[in-house]
């Protein structure tokens, strides 16, 4: 009689323990469910905001460098979400390589992600503004808007990692070399062996033969490379950065091969300062020069997109000057 009460006194008190933690679970779930979902609160208007956190990747790159600047955004599923727009419009520094977002459910909430991939041009310490969105409670016709937190991004020159940059070493003295002078000579001989057996086996085939090179002109070549640009069609493909490239190419190659001035190796600057120096042929063509170059420096490095009809206009220019300063 007495193992069996005692045996219903453990059984009552496993039971017990069982309950108490099946309602401690219970209570743990019951908060997380009730947990505010969002950051902010809007007092005047009383709705239901959103949760939404900028972050990058690395916060201190080097110019060049690859950054990849997420956004995550949460809400509840009686939440309307507008699609933000890029933030970085105004910041010329950073180039916009891809983009990209997705989208999820979890427990109840709309979970939205976009990403995209930004790339310096200039050093310097940076503050990314935050990303605005605009939401709504489904059914309800006014706009909320809620935004990110800032970034602060640190860009780093590629001349100020190296080591001792501003260090100016002493010249090396000249290193001895007689004790390998015997294996200096063996090398040349065996040098002067092989290219003398090549020419008494090739003299006789050689014999008789004239080769005669003939150059073109630099505005018959510059002439042919715009031909195989039309055939390209990168307009059709709204390529508008790839037309421009090869078009500016080719004006710098006929300006090197007509004037001897080396624009393709040269920036805009260095470019038009050359032509205070010398050139006088050039000057009268200043201003379209000028005007061409800021359209494609736009083109390339801002993503500017001018019109087809502004695009086929710069084409015109470009042909008009090779037929004006070719050589006659």
């Amino acid at each position: 009689m007495y193992n069996l009460i005692l045996r219903k006194k453990i059984q009552f008190i496993t039971m017990t323990k069982k309950s108490i933690k099946q309602i401690a679970i219970f209570l743990l779930f019951f908060i997380l469910s009730i947990n505010p979902l969002f950051c902010k609160e809007d007092k005047n208007f009383n709705t239901p905001l959103i949760r939404i956190r900028a972050s990058v990747d690395r916060s201190v790159v080097r110019i060049g460098d690859k950054i990849t600047y997420r956004v995550t955004l949460e809400s509840k599923e009686d939440i309307e979400v507008e699609t933000p727009q890029y933030p970085f419009q105004d910041f010329s520094e950073f180039v916009l390589k891809d983009f990209g977002s997705s989208q999820k459910k979890l427990w109840g909430r709309e979970i939205f992600k976009y990403w995209y991939i930004l790339r310096p041009y200039k050093s310097g310490k940076y503050t990314l503004p935050p990303l605005s969105v605009k939401y709504r409670v489904k059914g309800l016709d006014n706009y909320y808007k809620a935004e990110s937190n800032e970034v602060k991004i640190e860009v780093k020159s590629i001349l100020s990692t190296l080591p001792n940059q501003n260090t100016i070493l002493d010249i090396r003295g000249p290193k001895s070399f007689t004790n390998k002078l015997w294996l200096y000579l063996f090398i040349l001989s065996i040098l002067l062996i092989f290219i003398f057996i090549y020419y008494i086996f090739h003299k006789d085939k050689k014999r008789g033969k004239e080769t005669e090179v003939y150059l073109q002109p630099p505005h018959i070549i510059a002439y042919k490379a715009l031909e195989d640009l039309e055939k390209k069609n990168y307009l059709s493909k709204c390529e508008i950065e790839a037309y421009y490239t090869e078009l500016c190419d080719i004006l710098r190659h006929y300006i090197e091969g007509r004037f001897n001035i080396h624009a393709p190796w040269m920036t805009t600057e260095e470019f038009f300062s050359s032509l205070q120096e010398d050139n006088v042929l050039l000057k009268e063509y200043r201003d379209i020069l000028k005007d061409f170059f800021n359209t494609t420096d736009l083109v390339k490095f801002a993503k500017h997109k001018p019109l087809n009809e502004e695009a086929v206009n710069s084409f015109i220019k470009v042909k008009e000057l090779i037929e004006k300063t070719k050589e006659i």
